[in-house]
């Protein structure tokens, strides 16, 4: 599999040990033959794709966009993510991990629900070690 990480902001929010963690992890998702992009942005470009397909005029935390059977596109909001994070009590790292997840299922076809809840739960134990 390739992932293609693009940075669209200032500070680079993944270190180069978590994306090789990222990749396994959607190595065993996806598959090794998918080609996944993984944007880091900013809220006014998040607000503007939620706008655009979602008809939602604000912006969020994660979207994901699948391209192809074999192809999709994870855009993360990081100063959302940070600001979220709060809310929920833990590191800014922990809450990226687990929205990146959130975005892997979401490509794997899981919708909402207790179901992508316990996926979520299960991914973070095996994967992110904190």
């Amino acid at each position: 599999m390739a992932v293609s990480f693009t940075n669209r902001l200032k500070t680079t929010p993944l270190s180069k040990a978590r994306g090789l963690v990222w990749q396994k992890m959607a190595d065993a998702m996806l598959g090794t033959k998918y080609d996944l992009s993984v944007v880091f942005t900013a809220d006014a470009f998040m607000h503007k794709l939620n706008m655009t397909y979602r008809q939602k005029d604000k912006p969020t935390n994660v979207l994901a966009f699948p391209i192809a059977d074999d192809s999709g596109e994870i855009y993360l909001d990081i100063p959302y993510i940070k600001r979220e994070s709060k809310k929920y009590d833990h590191a800014p790292e922990v809450h990226l991990d687990y929205l990146f997840i959130h975005g892997l299922l979401h490509l794997a076809g899981h919708d909402h629900g207790d179901e992508m809840e316990h996926h979520e739960r299960r991914l973070m134990k095996k994967h992110i070690s904190r």
